[in-house]
């Protein structure tokens, strides 16, 4: 369908779908403006060496113009003037042509209102819509749509909420459809590899590569595969989850309850092992081997105790201070360094007085 036209001296304008029926006489004098803007003649010739294009004159003719008598500088005052002047007129007509009354701004907000909180739903901002409105030929101003989204904010959280949940909709979201786009991504860069240079063939190979690489993943899943390429092959799999048959046959429960009371304790596991290993009932509890599967064991309650010698006893151990085996390792291991070191501290004195009781021997002779 041919759009229509009108015609102002001697050139045809074909007149825009935006534009009002009402306003048709301000389009043909917006047009009438630009003809003449185009014939006009907006140059200025200061001399041999500088012309001037007028609205947009260079810096370094601005700095040029300065030197210039102050008759020049008129003329070229006027002719700047009489530019902008017409300019501004063809600005404002075509101003007069887009400009909606509110009335018109009103309605057209309330006849697109579902589908801006729509777009306002689906985490667009205000600048996006007013892009997206733009990119439609549908002039509404930035601050009519950051006004109109205040005004239903409530209606647009509640959609925003659903869109963030609701992802099955979306096509990437299931893998089948992620690997045909794939396939499809493959089948035309693979075409531009069979055509393209020596020299640009890496570049496709690396996105080909990548591609391939993407959809191994898709097709494996959550599976990581390792692989030791050498001397020796090796093929390792680690599940997303945990075989209790694999992981756990080797693992008493008594080493599991042992590592999470050390874990508490913030101490050692190998401290409390060591005790349960000289303790009274080591040949019985795991921790040390024992052969004689026949023995009775002797519990401590069957023995008659002396409560004045367990007393006693008592007393004694607690005047000693009593501090876990790894501890008294690393005090162990501490005094032995100190002890290491006052050696060699005393030795080097020793060697120090030797070589002074020298000297004052020679000095005296």
């Amino acid at each position: 369908m041919a759009k229509e036209t009108v015609e102002v001296d001697g050139q045809f304008f074909e007149i825009p779908d935006d534009v009002d029926p009402n306003k048709l006489e301000l389009f043909k004098e917006y047009c009438k403006l630009k003809v003449e803007w185009e014939r006009m003649d907006r140059t200025f010739k200061v001399d041999d060496k500088v012309t001037l294009n007028f609205p947009r004159v260079r810096k370094k003719d601005l700095e040029y113009i300065k030197d210039q008598p102050e008759k020049v500088q008129r003329e070229i005052n006027k002719k700047r003037k009489e530019v902008q002047s017409h300019l501004v007129r063809m600005m404002h007509a075509k101003s007069r042509i887009t400009k909606k009354s509110k009335k018109e701004v009103r309605d057209e907000l309330e006849d697109m209102s579902s589908e801006l909180i729509e777009l306002f739903g689906r985490d667009y901002s205000v600048a996006e819509v007013h892009k997206i409105l733009k990119d439609r030929n549908i002039n509404i101003a930035y601050p009519v749509l950051l006004r109109f989204a205040k005004r239903n904010d409530d209606k647009i959280k509640e959609l925003r909420s659903k869109w963030r949940e609701e992802i099955d909709d979306v096509s990437i979201s299931i893998k089948r459809s992620r690997l045909e786009k794939l396939n499809l991504l493959l089948n035309d860069l693979l075409q531009h590899y069979e055509d393209a240079t020596p020299l640009n063939k890496l570049s496709y190979s690396k996105e080909i590569r990548g591609i391939l690489e993407q959809a191994r993943k898709e097709i494996e899943g959550e599976e990581l595969k390792l692989t030791v390429t050498g001397r020796i092959d090796i093929e390792a799999t680690i599940s997303s989850y945990l075989n209790e048959s694999q992981i756990l046959r080797d693992l008493t429960i008594h080493q599991m309850v042992i590592s999470r009371v050390a874990t508490r304790l913030g101490i050692p596991s190998m401290a409390i092992i060591e005790r349960l290993a000289n303790s009274f009932y080591s040949s019985f509890n795991g921790f040390k081997p024992n052969n004689d599967l026949s023995t009775k064991i002797l519990y401590p309650s069957a023995t008659n105790y002396d409560i004045l010698e367990l007393e006693e006893k008592n007393k004694q151990f607690e005047s000693k201070q009593f501090e876990p085996v790894a501890t008294e390792i690393k005090h162990k291991q501490t005094k032995e360094r100190v002890t290491n070191a006052r050696t060699k501290m005393n030795k080097k004195l020793e060697e120090l007085l030797e070589r002074t009781d020298k000297v004052k021997k020679e000095t005296k002779k």
